[in-house]
């Protein structure tokens, strides 16, 4: 009580206190300034968000960085650009020329035996397309890779797939790996196939530790997977069914390679058909990156 009585009688004490507060004379304020802040009033009135949205936009514009910008702005912009169905053989997914297609592939996998019968993807591996990959896997836009998803699921139906008894399997990546980057990008880019197609997922495989593709050479790869892939309970779902294997890219293709065949040494769980799908196809060594 004496703290707050020596507090009440100090602020009386101070200068310029006064209790209870008088109204002050308003400064005089100039006719220019008088219709200057009708004009300013009546124009907040008819817009009042119309300068928080301009100032909004130019901060978005500002902050935002180019990698986080949505896959239609990408594509409107030309950062990134989709293939037409015809630059890409049907088969294994390399490009191919003018009249360069045939009945059972092209040039290049005529003669090969490929554990898939259809290949599917959207573009090559480069400039903003390869961007948009390594901003999903590596940054964890998980939207842009529903994004990506959504658009290889239009590819797969302009490609012929059915919906009728057709699942989607992503190609697993390790646990280790999958907790390194925070996401699982294949899982990621599925669930945007299975919203613009309507099919279920059904995550047939699973994968053992062992060196990342990125880590060993590109003679190598195809002995780094063989036998990685394992199957899980819910590979039972795959039997008769259309199964489209699902992968950000195919450099060499011995990942996706590994994972068909693993599919197709099921037995009675074996599926009909098998379809790979990816977003990319990094070039050939004779092609630009």
């Amino acid at each position: 009580m004496d703290g707050a009585r020596t507090y009440r009688q100090g602020a009386r004490n101070a200068v310029g206190f006064t209790w209870p507060p008088t109204q002050t004379t308003p400064t005089e304020i100039s006719e220019n300034d008088r219709t200057a802040a009708a004009a300013t009033a009546a124009q907040l009135r008819k817009k009042p968000w119309g300068d928080l949205r301009a100032c909004a936009l130019d901060l978005e514009s500002t902050l935002v960085p180019i990698l986080a910008s949505p896959l239609a702005v990408r594509i409107s912009r030309g950062d990134v650009v989709l293939d037409a169905p015809n630059e890409y053989c049907d088969r294994c997914g390399a490009d191919i020329g003018p009249n360069e297609t045939r009945e059972f592939g092209c040039a290049a996998c005529a003669d090969a035996r490929l554990p898939w019968t259809r290949f599917v993807r959207l573009g090559v591996y480069g400039g903003g397309l390869a961007q948009a990959v390594r901003d999903v896997k590596f940054h964890r836009f998980r939207t842009l890779g529903v994004a990506l998803g959504r658009e290889l699921g239009k590819a797969l139906l302009a490609a012929g797939l059915q919906d009728e008894n057709t699942l989607l399997t992503p190609v697993p990546t390790t646990t280790r790996r999958r907790l390194k980057l925070g996401l699982d990008h294949t899982l990621t880019i599925s669930r945007g196939v299975s919203r613009e197609f309507n099919i279920p997922i059904v995550r047939a495989l699973r994968r053992i530790p062992g060196p990342a593709q990125l880590d060993v050479s590109a003679s190598a790869r195809r002995s780094n997977v063989r036998n990685v892939f394992r199957a899980t309970r819910a590979v039972r779902n795959c039997a008769g069914a259309t199964v489209v294997l699902v992968d950000d890219v195919r450099t060499t293709g011995s990942t996706l390679r590994a994972a068909a065949q693993s599919l197709q040494r099921l037995g009675d769980a074996r599926p009909a058909n098998i379809w790979a799908a990816v977003v990319a196809v990094a070039p050939s060594p004779t092609q630009e990156p």
